[in-house]
């Protein structure tokens, strides 16, 4: 995994009551027991960590259901910021 990528997941676990080991690109949020409330301030989180911004309504379209979900929509932006 890239270093952006395990920082992500890093990130993503530290807002989730499951041990990091156990968390995988292919866990479900909500099975990690990330819930609206945690999910606001993980994107405020990344957004601060990688200096982007995340629309606001990407949860509510349910775009980010799995770990792998977030991590590749956090490269895409900041791809898109570069660019």
């Amino acid at each position: 995994m890239s270093d952006a990528r395990e920082n992500i997941v890093d990130i993503i676990a530290s807002f989730s009551a499951v041990d990091r080991e156990k968390i995988t690109l292919e866990s479900n949020l909500r099975e990690i027991e990330i819930e609206s409330l945690e999910f606001v301030e993980l994107v405020f989180k990344l957004e601060e960590e990688f200096d982007i911004s995340i629309p606001y309504n990407a949860n509510e379209a349910e775009e980010f259901q799995k770990v792998e979900d977030v991590v590749v929509a956090v490269e895409k932006i900041i791809e898109d910021q570069k660019g």
